[in-house]
């Protein structure tokens, strides 16, 4: 789909496509409006309904991208873990906003914003409105990139393979996140954490950062109950781990299945304030004090650590 610095309108209905097909190059507006673009069953273990990579100056307005992770689930193939709704990668993917668009039933992540290894990431993404619903892996997967704003967006029901997330930010090797800011933004019923950052374990001491993260004035709700991957073990409404000086500050947090919020493995250089944490099943709020900052919190009607 060629940039001309016009726009292309989709008109309402259902636009089947193959996957790995349709590629938004730069300098354009794609209204998509209320028309759906549904990739077609396939046995891919990766694959995008929408691709943008190295492409600046790009504007995707409304539409609903759909998978193949549907009830019934018709994906051909017994892997799609990479099966993503919208791709955004590469260093020269800038000045990027994706409003009112709706990415639903992937196999992997509904968006996904990263890139490779030894160049930048994609810069100034900003996410306004947007809804993953029900997809397999998570919501909104970052690994890579820069000045990215997700706002006034939902993340509802995602699950099915690890992490399961609303938000997973989870650099690879090598790899770096910067400047991130979330708010105003709902995190309901997902299988996994509704917010997960951190630096993955086994990356941890190596060249993988994630810094400069703002979680602010969000909703994060009923999360952590239905894990496939860990039947049994519930999951966390906010979990930080390997990474500082991040902001967790005036959200509601409530009757998730494990922790309100958890602070482990390295987190350090943290504000967890003026946060609301209520009727989650363990403890509201769990971490060390050390070297955090945690005040001004409302904490009441969690259960034992």
């Amino acid at each position: 789909m060629a940039g001309t610095g016009g726009s292309v309108v989709f008109p309402g209905g259902t636009y089947l496509v193959t996957a790995n097909n349709v590629m938004v190059r730069g300098n354009l507006t794609l209204q998509l409006g209320d028309a759906v673009i549904q990739v077609i069953p396939n046995a891919q273990s990766d694959y995008n309904v929408l691709t943008l990579v190295d492409a600046a100056n790009v504007n995707i307005i409304g539409g609903t991208l759909q998978g193949d992770f549907g009830n019934p689930v018709t994906h051909l193939g017994s892997l799609g873990e990479g099966g993503v709704g919208l791709n955004v990668s590469g260093a020269g993917s800038q000045n990027i906003v994706v409003a009112g668009t709706v990415a639903r039933d992937c196999m992997g992540d509904g968006f996904y914003i990263g890139g490779p290894v030894g160049v930048a990431g994609p810069s100034h993404v900003t996410y306004c409105s947007v809804q993953a619903i029900h997809n397999r892996r998570s919501g909104l997967t970052i690994t890579h990139g820069g000045n990215l704003v997700i706002r006034d967006s939902s993340f509802t029901g995602n699950g099915g393979t690890m992490p399961e997330c609303g938000i997973n930010i989870e650099p690879n090797l090598n790899q770096h996140v910067d400047q991130v800011l979330i708010t105003g933004c709902s995190f309901t019923g997902n299988a996994g954490d509704g917010i997960a950052d951190g630096v993955p374990l086994i990356n941890a001491g190596t060249d993988t950062t994630i810094t400069n993260v703002t979680i602010d004035g969000n909703t994060v709700t009923a999360n952590g109950a239905n894990s496939q991957e860990l039947p049994g073990y519930p999951q966390r409404g906010i979990e930080i781990s390997n990474t500082s000086g991040h902001v967790i500050s005036n959200n509601t947090v409530s009757d998730n299945y494990a922790y309100g919020i958890l602070w482990r493995d390295g987190a350090t250089g943290l504000a967890i304030t003026g946060n609301t944490v209520t009727g989650n099943h363990w403890a509201g709020l769990s971490g060390t004090l050390s070297g955090n900052t945690v005040s001004g919190n409302t904490v009441s009607g969690n259960g034992p650590d």
